[in-house]
């Protein structure tokens, strides 16, 4: 028992001491008070720490709560003189040093708890902090206040708003039922469920972070690396999403339009590998089966990516940095977004069209109208649900594989459709080009399949 309390008395005035270094460090460099003379320093946090452990350790021999509060209020007076004397001296208007005394004095309560590791962290924290004056006013002077409040504003829609949303979906029987209004029809696309809420704001959050992302690495990077390097990150979560957000994009910056290019055909790319990492591991024995027909599309993306990227580099260099910087503003356009969530609620409407009349189809046609409608929202949910039907022997394994390539087809159809309605027209036809490219090297794969099969 007695080695535990000296290991935290230890660990209290060594953590302690560790904070009131770099207080005299801190404060020695700025060559306005002196390293011997400052009021806070090494001894001074090592013996506020160590108080807090004494004060803790008090209690725990007691059963009281009295000591740590006599501590905490010896210490509060500390900070109070501590703070007059450096403010009358004109050392310092700031309280970091003060409200970091009453942190070290936690950090002797806690670490006589027995939380040595929680104690440690924190203390590794707060010397971040305190460490990190010089970086946050850098900070400060790199971000514009139009920038900060859009960084609020995606906060509230991506981490108020949507976290509140229901993550289920409802048919339009269940919306007006949800209203007050109970209308009893007894048909199909009255009764099916196709609008998720989650679901569709989900989408408006991935396609202005992908945006924000663009913005961001676009100011670090340089415009043409920013938006390649989005669009592949972009990728991960939904290449529909990075198309939309790069359509939107390509109408105000037509001297990047390669750079958009290239950041929606690196998302689809990445989209195509995507699928073959769902099937190999919901079905492992399908892998050879898909792998040729996806990568001859992949190819086929890749090598527009590789021709548009070279061309990007001309743009680069046709347009001044000077321009790029003053073009470059903070985007936070949630209502394109929205728009394009409606464009893609009427895409899941039509395919639960679809799977509610699957029924009424010969059941290997069914499959391809069934990968063709869910492809139009989404590919890795189709692309799961054949792997695992393939795996437990449901259906066929060539009829899976083509049913997972239609909706790759039909996914790549709406984004090509994106580009080209709504996108810039040198973008658009960009990117009708290079995916009409990769549909047709799409279907000589499924050819190939069913004259091989």
């Amino acid at each position: 028992m007695e080695t535990n309390i000296f290991l935290a008395l230890g660990t209290a005035t060594v953590l302690g001491a560790l904070v009131g270094l770099e207080r005299e460090m801190s404060e020695g460099s700025k060559g306005s008070v002196s390293y011997d003379s400052h009021f806070w320093g090494v001894r001074s946090y090592a013996l506020i720490s160590l108080l807090g452990a004494l004060s803790a350790w008090l209690d725990i021999l007691y059963g009281t709560h009295t000591f740590v509060l006599a501590g905490m209020f010896v210490s509060m007076i500390l900070v109070v003189i501590a703070y007059a004397y450096t403010a009358f001296r004109k050392d310092s208007m700031g309280v970091t040093s003060e409200y970091a005394a009453f942190v070290v004095y936690f950090l002797g309560v806690i670490a006589m708890t027995g939380r040595y590791a929680f104690a440690v962290i924190l203390t590794i924290v707060l010397m971040l902090l305190l460490s990190s004056k010089d970086y946050f006013k850098g900070l400060q002077t790199k971000i514009t206040k139009l920038e900060f409040n859009n960084a609020i504003k995606f906060g509230v829609i991506a981490f108020v708003i949507l976290p509140l949303l229901p993550d289920a979906k409802f048919s339009f029987s269940d919306l007006l039922a949800s209203a007050g209004v109970n209308l009893a029809f007894d048909f199909r696309l009255w009764t099916m469920d196709f609008f998720n809420p989650y679901g569709i704001w989900f989408f408006v959050v991935a396609m202005t972070a992908i945006e924000f992302a663009a913005y961001i690495l676009s100011k670090t990077l340089g415009d043409r690396g920013g938006i390649i390097v989005s669009g592949a990150v972009g990728g991960l979560v939904s290449s529909t999403a990075v198309t939309a957000a790069m359509t939107q994009k390509s109408n105000g910056d037509p001297k990047n339009i390669s750079s958009y290019v290239v950041g929606t055909l690196v998302a689809s790319c990445i989209m195509l590998i995507r699928v073959i990492l769902i099937v190999a591991v919901f079905a492992l024995a399908l892998v050879k089966t898909i792998a040729v027909p996806v990568l001859l599309m992949f190819a086929v993306l890749a090598g527009f990516v590789a021709f548009h990227f070279y061309a990007s580099k001309h743009e680069g260099k046709k347009s001044g940095k000077i321009v790029v910087e003053q073009e470059l503003e903070s985007p936070f356009r949630i209502i394109p977004a929205i728009k394009f969530a409606g464009l893609i609620l009427l895409i899941k409407f039509i395919s639960a069209i679809g799977v509610s009349y699957r029924d009424t189809f010969d059941p290997q046609i069914l499959y391809y109208l069934l990968g063709a409608v869910s492809g139009l929202a989404d590919v890795d949910a189709i692309t799961q649900d054949m792997a695992s039907k393939a795996t437990d022997g449901s259906i066929v394994p060539l009829i899976a594989t083509v049913t997972v390539l239609i909706a790759v087809i039909s996914n790549n159809l709406v984004k090509a459709s994106l580009a080209w309605r709504m996108g810039e027209p040198v973008y658009g036809k960009k990117v009708m080009t290079a995916f009409g490219a990769s549909i047709a090297a799409g279907v000589v794969g499924i050819l190939g399949m069913w004259l091989v099969g």
